[in-house]
């Protein structure tokens, strides 16, 4: 009797361990609701599992009920074709497998470094816009696989990793990969579209499996030093050049040079020594190396009367260099000169540039800017363009130029068959309305009133460089802007000839007293002169006082309008 008093003592207290346990594990796991969101808290944090709601621009939030939201959960948004922009904020720790997968999301902001899932986005077939912010290293296995719509990606400098991200993103065209990436690991571009590539120096592992498949692949540049596995360029273009580089590191400013290479072609307004202080001249490029320079002028100390302002130094450029000035550089068109090559633009004295960035249009075989700078003490940007035997050159170069008075004027310069050209007209725009009337064929240079930020735009946009918008075709779109976390959708109707805007690269203020537009309707002014004449045709043939007082009041209410209206 007493065993079994004891037996039956132990299971009663194995029996309470477990129930307690299925309770706290039930508290801690039970899911909650908040507005069309479901959730559960774990720790502390919620994880959101559920979405109810038809909202098409989605803000994940930082706090359900006071709670702190840190992951979103396994297939949450999978399926649901009513999203269109989803900002995921930098409170976000871990997105979860599938959780956007077969989606209609259109654009996607990603503001801090959570850890990936598996399979995030794969076949999201609107997907063609994603900001990956300034903050995330890793982008997770088969993150964006078979999404044919994702046409250009801009990946941060503070991305390290790559795990078979883009495998199957067959019209992947425009990728640039940038310094720090350390590893391009599984199918990181299988089967995708891009024509050139650059893998940079930081690379330190590559698989097998990185660029199989890659049809329109003409042209990779690896380093000399980087193990490339058999079978990493694969069942590509049978054309491919695989071109090994050494890194030339000039005052700081590191540049890939293909290996062999004479260093001559690269010496630029300055004479370079190595490390020993060994003048380098008519020296072939097989191995990194490391360079300073000699200045070419002594800087102008302003406190020693003795020491007069020295002009601007004359650049030294490269041999073939093809040189433009800002002034002449949409008039002038260049003939096909040997490649690699150089292009200068040089800056107008008093003025400065910023921004300066580029970007490359594939619209040929094989291109690729391999370096740009800006050389502040000579006035001038220099592009080298590295173009292979297959293709001629097509990229765009943006920089705002900043004048004696602090103006700023945004820069375009398209560059094709090795000439520059004015591509479209190029507009400011102030968006302050829900609608907004455009025309096609043209490029604005986009503001918000309220300083929001572009987070997603609708298909047949084209969107290059930073609020550089181009309508290739009339119809009615949306523009997504955010602002605080609010998400704000305008409205724009494009067509032939709606909006009458003067061709301005900033935009104009009617409210501000300093900006001297001429903000009258003009069809108002017409409108009154019209009447005006009209009356005084009366006047004249009819010889009636009602006339004669109406045309004395017209005449009086454009004067006034054209004054002061």
């Amino acid at each position: 009797m007493n065993q079994t008093k004891t037996t039956l003592a132990l299971v009663a207290v194995i029996f309470s361990i477990v129930a307690a346990g299925c309770m706290i594990t039930a508290t801690q796991s039970d899911a909650a609701t908040s507005g069309p969101w479901t959730y559960t808290v774990s720790d502390g944090n919620a994880t959101l599992t559920a979405y109810n709601g038809t909202e098409t621009n989605i803000v994940i939030p930082t706090a359900l009920e006071g709670t702190p939201v840190t992951s979103i959960g396994a297939s949450i948004f999978m399926g649901n074709m009513t999203i269109r922009s989803v900002v995921i904020p930098s409170n976000i720790t871990h997105i979860g497998n599938d959780a956007f997968r077969n989606s209609s999301v259109v654009s996607v902001t990603i503001q801090g470094n959570p850890t990936m899932g598996t399979y995030i986005f794969r076949n999201c077939q609107s997907l063609n816009d994603v900001d990956f912010g300034e903050s995330i290293q890793t982008l997770g296995t088969g993150m964006f696989n078979s999404v044919e719509s994702l046409l250009t990606v801009d990946l941060p400098s503070s991305l390290t990793t790559i795990l078979g991200s883009f495998n199957f993103c067959k019209n992947l065209a425009g990728v640039t990969i940038p310094y720090g990436v350390t590893t391009l690991s599984g199918n990181a571009f299988t089967n995708t579209g891009i024509s050139s590539v650059i893998v940079p120096h930081s690379v330190t592992s590559i698989s097998a499996q990185a660029f199989n498949q890659c049809r329109n692949l003409v042209d990779a540049w690896v380093h000399y030093d980087l193990t490339v596995p058999a079978g990493t360029f694969s069942s590509s273009n049978s054309s491919l050049i695989i071109t090994e580089y050494a890194v030339v590191t000039l005052n700081g400013q590191y540049q890939y040079i293909p290996l062999g290479s004479s260093i001559d072609n690269y010496l630029v307004g300055f004479d370079w020594y190595d490390s020993n202080g060994d003048l380098w001249e008519n020296a072939l490029i097989n191995e990194d190396v490391t360079l300073t320079s000699a200045p070419i002028v002594d800087p102008e100390d302003p406190t020693d009367p003795e020491d007069p302002v020295e002009p601007r130094p004359v650049p030294i450029y490269p041999q073939g260099t093809i040189v433009y000035s800002l002034e002449d550089l949409f008039q002038t068109n260049g003939s096909v000169p040997q490649f690699p090559t150089y292009f200068a633009i040089e800056i107008p004295e008093g003025n400065d540039i910023e921004n300066l960035r580029a970007t490359m249009s594939y619209t040929t075989d094989s291109s690729t800017i391999s370096t740009i700078w800006y050389y502040p003490d000579y006035g001038v940007i220099l592009a080298y363009l590295y173009v292979s035997e297959y293709g001629v050159p097509s990229y765009h170069i943006f920089f705002d130029v900043i004048d004696e008075n602090g103006v700023r004027v945004p820069w375009i310069c398209y560059i094709t068959q090795v000439s520059f050209e004015s591509e479209y007209e190029i507009i400011g725009v102030m968006i302050d309305s829900p609608t907004v009337e455009l025309e096609t064929n043209k490029l604005y240079y986009i503001e918000f009133e309220g300083d929001e930020t572009l987070v997603a735009w609708s298909p047949g946009i084209n969107f290059i460089g930073s609020r550089w918008i181009i309508f290739n075709e009339s119809g009615t779109f949306t523009v997504d802007a955010e602002l605080d976390g609010v998400v704000t959708t305008y409205t724009i109707t494009v067509s032939d000839s709606a909006f009458a805007s003067q061709p301005l690269l900033v935009p104009v203020d009617p409210t501000d007293p300093g900006d001297t537009s001429d903000s009258k309707d003009s069809t108002i002014l017409w409108i009154l002169i019209s009447f005006t004449a009209i009356f005084f045709a009366l006047m004249v043939i009819v010889k009636r006082p009602i006339f004669v007082v109406l045309t004395i009041v017209l005449a009086g209410a454009t004067v006034l309008y054209f004054v002061w209206g």
